[in-house]
């Protein structure tokens, strides 16, 4: 009798461990189709960047500042750093004392757009008046002209231009953004 529980323990712990191995096996397997996967996307030229690549020429637009001034596409054509933000993005507020000393350091004209959000909301209204301190703002939708114009996909995003292209999609010196 004893002699059968324990043929019986032993047949059950090696077919839990043939069990455990099978489905290793399978993991593994399907982390190395995973991994081909992503090899592929990052071959294909996919680039995890928010705004169009360095070289883009910059597209048509129009807009109002806060202050009532209009700037267009001719306006920031060359010489000009342009800051994309939202008040909701954390990172957009961790990055936002960087682009506020670039702008003041820097030989350049200054321009932010912001997300349209809560107006009312102090983070919004801290992150306006921050901005509006270095340059000119707009507050804009997202997906409108200004965010097209650069084909802006996130938060934050940061653009230089020269002769009405992208020649930098970062501020210089500052560390590499954080995807909102």
């Amino acid at each position: 009798m004893l002699m059968s529980l324990l043929v019986a323990g032993l047949v059950a712990v090696g077919a839990v461990a043939i069990i455990d191995l099978l489905l290793t096996v399978a993991v593994i397997r399907r982390l190395r189709e995973h991994s081909d996967l992503l090899r592929q996307t990052m071959n294909s030229g996919f680039s995890a960047s928010v705004v169009a690549p360095v070289g883009t020429e910059i597209g048509a637009f129009t807009a109002t500042t806060t202050t009532g001034a209009t700037i267009g596409d001719g306006d920031v054509a060359s010489g000009t750093v342009v800051a994309f933000l939202s008040a909701g993005c954390e990172p957009c507020r961790t990055r936002l004392p960087q682009f506020v000393a670039y702008a003041k350091n820097a030989d350049l004209r200054a321009v932010a757009v912001m997300m349209d959000g809560d107006r009312d909301d102090p983070r919004f209204q801290e992150m306006l008046s921050a901005l509006e301190s270095v340059g000119e703002v707009i507050v804009e939708e997202f997906g409108k002209p200004v965010w097209q114009a650069f084909r802006v996909q996130g938060t934050p995003a940061f653009v230089a231009t020269g002769n009405g292209r992208i020649v930098s999609t970062d501020l210089p010196g500052a560390p590499d953004p954080v995807l909102a």
